[in-house]
């Protein structure tokens, strides 16, 4: 089962990889943009808990918070894994001028949003070289492996509460069935 869920969370991985390659080759700026960000993060949790509704439904009798758990974080585990093995081959890959201007819009996007937030100038002249050497560390081979590690919590996190959501409650003993 576990394989399988593994698997799974390989192809819904390669999935993502597919559409940051087709957004990457329409116009790379793409990539930089808030609203690219928040577009990814609500499919990733669309797609973790279509993939947790389509668990449970493997596993008709014994759903319990514990199995749900292991196997949501599977799932999303090995879509971090593929994601962030893609990363490390598409940072190596790529010309020093793409990646340029990749840090460049990334920059530029994190400073646009301060502004649009009324951040005074001051503070952000005082962020500026720690947003510059942030936006350098993610898009380097170095960058990956931390941003791995914070997949892999927030996966943990998420498989959690998405756990407690899609868990097949044992009907006779629920509270919500008592009266």
């Amino acid at each position: 089962m576990e394989k399988q869920i593994a698997i799974r969370g390989a192809i819904y991985g390669s999935a993502f990889i597919v559409l940051a390659m087709i957004l990457f080759f329409i116009d790379p700026v793409m990539l930089t943009g808030g609203w690219y960000g928040l577009a990814i993060v609500l499919l990733y949790l669309a797609v973790m808990v279509v993939a947790a509704v389509q668990i449970r439904s493997m596993n008709p009798v014994d759903f319990k918070v514990g199995k749900a758990f292991k196997l949501i974080f599977i799932f999303g585990v090995s879509m971090a894994v593929v994601t962030s093995v893609f990363d490390v081959v598409f940072y190596s890959a790529i010309s020093e001028e793409t990646h340029d201007l990749l840090l460049n819009e990334s920059i530029e996007s994190q400073l646009e949003m301060m502004e649009n937030f009324g951040t005074p100038q001051s503070v952000i002249d005082e962020q500026m070289p720690k947003i510059v050497e942030d936006m350098e560390s993610r898009l380097s081979l170095s960058g990956v492996l931390p941003a791995l590690l914070w997949k892999i919590v927030i996966n943990a996190v998420l498989a959690i509460i998405i756990a407690l959501i899609v868990q097949r409650r044992d009907k006779k003993n629920s509270a919500l069935d008592a009266g």
